[in-house]
Order: C-alpha cells, then structure tokens, then sequence
C-alpha cells in the first residue's frame, strides 16, 4: 500500500487519502451512501449498486515447515 499511496500522491498532488478499516456491510452503506469514493476489498458478491473492477488476480500457495507431517 506504501508504493501505491506514493504513486497517488506523485500523480495527483491534492488527492486526499484516507484508510480505514470497515465492516463489510459497514463499507457497503459508506459507498451507496457517497461517504466512501473507492474501496480495495475483496467482495466477490457486491451488490448490483456498486460499480467493481477486479485490479489483480492472485495465486495462494501454503508453505510449513519441511519437517511438517
């Protein structure tokens, strides 16, 4: 996140950035409401009143100690 408020900040000077940790529904109503203008979350089954765009696509891999069972 370091890297992409930096980013921001060097391409929109006057940007105003604000993170906050919300409940899920809690975040929802922030949106629908125009208190909040852009979430990164993961919310696969958002309401068809937000807008959403997937930014990226991850792999997960687990990782234990070689001496794991």
């Amino acid at each position: 996140m370091p890297l992409v408020i930096a980013t921001l900040r060097e391409q929109a000077p006057r940007i105003s950035i604000i993170l906050r940790v919300m409940h899920r529904q809690e975040l929802v109503d922030a949106l629908e409401r125009g208190e909040v203008d852009l979430a990164i979350t993961i919310l696969p089954d958002a309401p068809t009143t937000l807008k959403r765009a997937t930014l990226f696509h991850e792999r997960w891999v687990s990782l234990v100690s070689a001496k794991h069972p």
